[in-house]
């Protein structure tokens, strides 16, 4: 356990409850009513003109998918693809019963954000608040909040997904199913910073404000009753946790335990058990690389 509490840090999202209050309404302050809507034009107009949407400010092509020299120059070979040609419109969903388990971490190394979605996941409601298109639309026009910087501002997007072959799916996160909030909130993050390139690897605290604009507190301890401490006193308040391992020089390497080194984990639940050989403190985790959620112990 030593291992786990030298090299993970805590972060959890403050005053969650009062934020999830904040509706769309209230996000509409701070942006202009014409920006808010816009995506109803488009729509609207992609329909008379019966026309599907492509959006201008994010295109699909390699500057919206690759700005840094160092990316892997196999993404050179993924093909650009709408969500219709990889899901049928008539079993296509923006979100059915939002769950962590419905996110699926592909070729993209945004563990960071994906470990954030998968805490917000747990209350459905702070995911659904960032949507001003809950229903699909046969012109791929979608609108998604992200704080910017402390400012809402409404992401529109296309959808055109990077997939890994012409007859195949994404080759980056997704959902279950036939869901589509995953695969839109990772593409208006990636909007929102460039490039999906640039959103590999990252700090899932910056995540946690850009999803909720809520503050945010940080401990970095190697005390197990520090971290205890920090983990309970969160979870009695209703805050969102995350954390996140140091890397390596070895790429996904292990501890004993199986945690990945490099890698970021949303915390869902902390307990403290009696046993016969005495209390035991228990942490679980969720890891969006798959379904399953672990406890990992505290000493």
């Amino acid at each position: 356990m030593n291992l786990i509490s030298k090299t993970t840090n805590f972060i959890k999202e403050k005053d969650t409850m009062t934020h999830h209050l904040v509706n769309n309404v209230a996000h509409l302050i701070s942006a202009k009513k014409s920006d808010a809507f816009r995506h109803l034009e488009i729509i609207e107009n992609c329909r008379k003109n019966r026309k599907k949407f492509n959006d201008p400010e994010f295109p699909p092509n390699e500057s919206s998918l690759i700005r840094r020299m160092d990316t892997p120059a196999k993404w050179g070979t993924y093909v650009w693809r709408r969500a219709t040609e990889f899901m049928p419109l008539d079993k296509m969903k923006v979100f059915d019963e939002i769950d962590p388990n419905d996110i699926l971490q592909g070729q993209l190394g945004d563990c960071y954000f994906l470990s954030c979605l998968s805490a917000l996941a747990e209350r459905p409601k702070l995911i659904k608040r960032l949507f001003m298109t809950e229903q699909p639309n046969e012109v791929g026009c979608y609108a998604v909040w992200l704080n910017d910087n402390g400012e809402w501002k409404n992401f529109i997007i296309d959808d055109y997904f990077p997939c890994s072959g012409p007859n195949k799916g994404p080759v980056f996160s997704r959902g279950n199913g036939h869901e589509l909030w995953v695969l839109l909130l990772e593409k208006a993050y990636a909007k929102l910073h460039g490039s999906f390139d640039i959103i590999e690897g990252g700090d899932p605290a910056w995540a946690l404000r850009d999803l909720t604009g809520a503050p945010w507190d940080f401990l970095d301890s190697t005390d197990p009753d520090k971290i205890w401490r920090f983990v309970m006193e969160s979870e009695a308040r209703g805050y969102l946790i995350t954390c996140y391992t140091r890397s390596t020089q070895i790429r996904e390497e292990q501890n004993p335990l199986g945690i990945v080194f490099g890698h970021a984990y949303s915390i869902l639940d902390a307990k403290e058990i009696v046993t016969d050989y005495g209390s035991e403190r228990l942490i679980r985790i969720r890891n969006p690389w798959g379904y399953e959620s672990i406890y990992m112990l505290i000493i």
